[in-house]
């Protein structure tokens, strides 16, 4: 039972950190309604380093030095607004009702901004400001039921990108969002991860094939202008918080 269990949630990891329905979501949700007890400290971040692997195996072509300042640029507001928010977040992780409106906000990010996109900018116009207002979109999405990617990939196709484009430049700055906060969980673990290895490495397979399925399917979804298809979901999980 407890490897089924570790697969079972690298599995959840790897959807839903890249699809548009919030990771942090779904974790809560599992927590106080299904009783799905949540990772060992050190396992959730070698989880987290799973799906970033699955980042890098997926869409390793793509990148370059370009991507990788404006990404670095993107991670300042994130880190400001994340750590502004700290003592909220924490406390929106023990609630239902606040993990519900989180959902919603997904939601009408999802119709508002993702249905009315323009497209035809490129990568080479990327500048400063792209970036800064990426960062901060992926900053409010600290917030369980927000999604990450749904914020992100929203602001950049309403900012003009061509939906290829935003992919890229939405999930590489993931990285190293998600490598800064690794850091930064590392600092309050204690012991070791012996009696665990086999647990870990059967959830990091799941976390990282999931991973990718995910991020294959969602760079066809976003191309062909369907990402607004995760809303019903993000409803209905919502009233489903709400309501339980």
């Amino acid at each position: 039972m407890i490897l089924f269990h570790w697969l079972f949630l690298g599995i959840v990891q790897g959807l839903t950190e890249f699809l548009p329905v919030s990771s942090s979501g779904h974790l809560v949700f599992l927590q106080l309604v299904m009783g799905v007890e949540g990772p060992h400290l050190l396992l959730d971040v070698l989880l987290h380093l799973a799906t970033t692997l699955a980042v890098m195996a997926v869409m390793w072509r793509s990148f370059n030095r370009r991507l990788f300042l404006y990404m670095m640029i993107s991670l300042v507001p994130t880190a400001v607004i994340g750590l502004a928010l700290k003592a909220w977040v924490e406390s929106a992780f023990t609630s239902l009702r606040a993990v519900s409106l989180g959902w919603w906000v997904t939601v009408g990010i999802l119709w508002f901004l993702a249905t009315r996109q323009k497209e035809g900018r490129g990568i080479e116009t990327l500048t400063w400001k792209d970036a800064v207002l990426a960062g901060c979109f992926q900053g409010l999405a600290v917030f369980p039921g927000v999604s990450r990617s749904g914020m992100v990939l929203a602001v950049l196709l309403r900012r003009g990108f061509a939906p290829n484009v935003a992919f890229e430049f939405a999930f590489w700055m993931s990285v190293p969002a998600i490598l800064a906060a690794s850091v930064l969980q590392l600092r309050g673990i204690s012991g070791s991860l012996d009696g665990f290895w086999t647990p870990a490495v059967l959830g990091m397979a799941g976390a990282f094939v999931s991973g990718v399925f995910a991020l294959v399917w969602l760079r066809r979804l976003v191309t062909q202008g369907r990402l607004h298809w995760f809303a019903p979901y993000c409803l209905g999980m919502g009233l489903l918080a709400w309501f339980l």
